[in-house]
């Protein structure tokens, strides 16, 4: 439901945003005083719609078809490789989320811990980066038994030789934001053809931000009792 703010240009960048966030959800225009035929709006519900169902790591990034192209400079940007980021560097360049940025979101892996996706959520002025289980290929035989067959059946399809099912795949939608900026940042931080070079245990060796949890800036916030539990929260200077 999408309230009138009287600002044509305010409402077309909010249609906008959220026929990228939501595409398949009703809307309906009006005014602050009218009456909203609620049952309606439940009734425009698509027999597709998540409907509180919760979403994984692995689920897709972009469901409903949303517009790809740019609207009131509103834009969603995709990024994906198969290579790892260096962890330093990654940290380092997160504040690339926070100005132009309406949200992001998505699954990567970080060479120093390679069993471990790693979920990153941006908006408000924070990113926050989590643990959110492990690859399948890092999984014993019973542990990727239990995995849902929708997420297994994409890996296979997508299995690369060196590195398996591990990719990194982040959602952006952005408002204002250039796209280019935001490939070549987080290209900068992706494992160079002399850092892949390197075998696994020496990415093993490098200071790794992703390691436990923290709030930045790094002060007093670490929490020694996390038994390492990937849990960073980043926030815009100002909050």
């Amino acid at each position: 439901m999408v309230g009138n703010t009287k600002d044509g240009w305010a409402n077309a960048q909010l249609l906008a945003s959220l026929a990228r966030l939501a595409p398949t959800a009703p809307t309906l225009w009006a005014d602050d005083d009218a009456l909203i035929d609620v049952d309606r709006l439940l009734f425009s519900i698509p027999s597709g719609a998540r409907r509180g169902e919760i979403s994984s790591a692995h689920s897709p990034l972009l469901a409903g078809q949303p517009p790809l192209d740019a609207d009131c400079g509103v834009q969603i940007v995709e990024y994906a490789t198969r290579l790892p980021f260096h962890p330093q560097r990654l940290h380092d360049c997160l504040e690339i989320f926070f100005d132009g940025i309406i949200c992001a979101r998505g699954r990567f892996w970080v060479a120093s811990q390679p069993d471990q996706v790693l979920w990153l959520d941006a908006a408000g002025g924070a990113v926050r980066v989590s643990a959110a289980g492990k690859w399948l290929a890092a999984m014993s035989e019973r542990e990727a038994e239990g995995e849902c067959g929708e997420r297994t059946a994409f890996a296979a399809l997508r299995w690369d030789d060196r590195f398996a099912d591990r990719d990194c795949s982040l959602m952006i939608l952005v408002h204002g934001a250039d796209p280019q900026r935001i490939r070549d940042t987080l290209d900068s931080a992706v494992l160079s053809g002399a850092e892949l070079a390197l075998q696994e245990k020496v990415w093993k060796t490098w200071n790794d931000p992703f390691g436990s949890w923290h709030e930045d800036p790094c002060d007093d916030h670490s929490d020694s009792d996390a038994q390492g539990a990937i849990d960073i929260t980043i926030w815009k200077e100002g909050h």
